[in-house]
């Protein structure tokens, strides 16, 4: 397993195992952990993304073959900071098992507005999203504002798993009230909480498959990316309750009523 530890990365010290000689991002990210560097440990360190679109961006890689990908599995992250982006200080398509203990989350509003609501905030923008079937996410002694889960990305123009098995554990949100978690294509019921105030909005099945064709049919629908559809066997791990109680969940549909 590799280990970084102490290290701090911005936009001007931005790093990516997978691209030598310089090993710097493509400007997108402070940080790029591909899947083939997993698995891996961060001790102590520090992301700042500034006005980059994401500070930390989590996402596959490809074997030899060129088609056939390999996701995010088993990473952890330990007194980490993650801080600012523009779009996202933290961002991870596909994969699993991230462990985060210890960490926080720090919007400054240099790059985006802080989400203050579960049900009316429709925006990309969030402290921390997971999407395209991401599984196994804990949440141990952090302090973070909002989650994003399940949103559109490239990867959903085919039936995957959805987004599951998000924990949260005595976890705080820094600016007061409770953690907002919001959701699209995830699993409501394994959201899960134990010693945290959790604020859930998940979109109804109907508005999820509203949204997504819209981004099919007139948004980001670009073709032909290896390994875009394919779905690994590891990609349909099951999920485990780790509390006694699921958090309670609401789910906001169009007509404006609560179920």
């Amino acid at each position: 397993m590799i280990t970084y530890t102490d290290k701090t990365y911005n936009a001007a010290n931005s790093y990516n195992p997978d691209n030598p000689p310089t090993y710097a991002t493509d400007g997108q990210s402070v940080f790029t952990l591909n899947g083939d560097n997993c698995p891996v440990q961060f001790d102590n360190c520090t992301f700042d993304g500034g006005t980059v679109h994401w500070g930390f961006k989590a996402t596959a890689s490809l074997v030899s073959d060129g088609c056939t990908p390999i996701v995010i599995d088993k990473v952890t992250f330990n007194n980490c900071t993650f801080k600012d982006g523009i779009e996202r200080a933290y961002d991870q398509v596909r994969g699993g098992d991230v462990v985060f203990n210890n960490c926080k989350w720090i919007n400054t509003g240099i790059a985006r507005k802080r989400v203050t609501n579960a049900v009316t905030d429709l925006s990309q923008m969030c402290d921390a999203g997971f999407k395209a079937g991401v599984w196994n996410v804990q949440f141990n002694n952090c302090q973070i504002n909002d989650v994003l889960l399940g949103d559109y990305t490239i990867y959903d123009q085919i039936v995957r798993p959805k987004t599951r098995g998000i924990s949260f554990n005595n976890c705080t949100n820094p600016n007061g009230g409770p953690i907002f978690v919001r959701g699209w294509y995830v699993d409501a019921s394994t959201i899960w909480s134990k010693n945290t105030n959790l604020s859930i909005n998940i979109h109804s099945e109907v508005a999820t498959h509203a949204y997504f064709q819209y981004n099919i049919h007139f948004g980001d629908n670009r073709k032909n990316i290896p390994g875009e559809f394919v779905i690994t066997p590891v990609e349909y791990t099951t999920v485990t309750n780790p509390f006694a109680t699921p958090a309670p969940v609401k789910s906001y549909v169009s007509e404006g009523k609560l179920i």
